[in-house]
């Protein structure tokens, strides 16, 4: 989830591209992956003995790392049945559901922890999912999220990732951070943290961590 410059990728359907990268997403490293990965970890405060929830999870980095961190129940939602077979080797604990965010149903305040990592650019509609996570979480629970910075796509960025030699671009939409910061506050959420790690000078993603009132 990279960006490039240089050659021009190829446009795939979403979906196609999140199968095609799962063999080798949990080993990939660059700029936008890591610093998800990292400053989200470090929000993650008090998992032990909570639900967690990690909506497009991929191969399961946070469901594995909610395992070792004592979580009670952890449940990961992905859309790419790939993803999900790679992440079913890594986490031996986690109640996988195969399914798009924008039609699976959550079961009301079923989760203290609502993880989104690196999901929510992909989609054009915002609102409905954010009212959807707020459904899912319970009272006081904590939502925390990252994205592909906006910086980067007004100056033309893509989300793309490379196999082999080849480039492959899947869609993504701009959203502003006040849209996020809106619709979390509207949504009844007060956001607690907020960072924008860069990369050689320049804003790669930013993570929101918000707590449902």
């Amino acid at each position: 989830m990279f960006f490039q410059k240089k050659n021009k990728p190829e446009k795939i359907d979403i979906h196609e591209g999140y199968d095609m990268w799962a063999a080798t997403y949990s080993s990939e490293k660059n700029p936008v992956k890591s610093s998800s990965d990292e400053i989200i970890k470090k929000m993650l405060i008090g998992v032990n003995g909570q639900r967690v929830v990690d909506v497009g999870c991929g191969t399961g980095y946070f469901c594995h790392y909610a395992e070792k961190e004592g979580a009670k129940e952890v449940v990961g939602i992905d859309f790419s049945s790939e993803m999900i077979e790679q992440a079913k080797k890594n986490c031996k604990q986690t109640r996988f559901i195969m399914g798009d965010v924008r039609t699976v149903e959550f079961q009301e305040s079923s989760a203290e922890i609502l993880i989104c990592a690196l999901v929510l650019g992909h989609l054009e509609n915002l609102e409905t999912i954010i009212l959807k996570f707020s459904k899912a979480l319970a009272k006081n629970g904590v939502l925390v999220i990252s994205d592909f910075h906006p910086f980067l796509t007004l100056n033309g960025q893509n989300r793309t990732f490379k196999m082999g030699r080849k480039h492959f671009e899947v869609p993504h939409y701009l959203h502003m951070l006040h849209d996020y910061i809106n619709l979390l506050t509207q949504s009844g959420f007060v956001i607690e943290q907020m960072e924008e790690p860069t990369w050689k000078g320049t804003p790669v993603i930013f993570v929101l961590k918000a707590r449902k009132s």
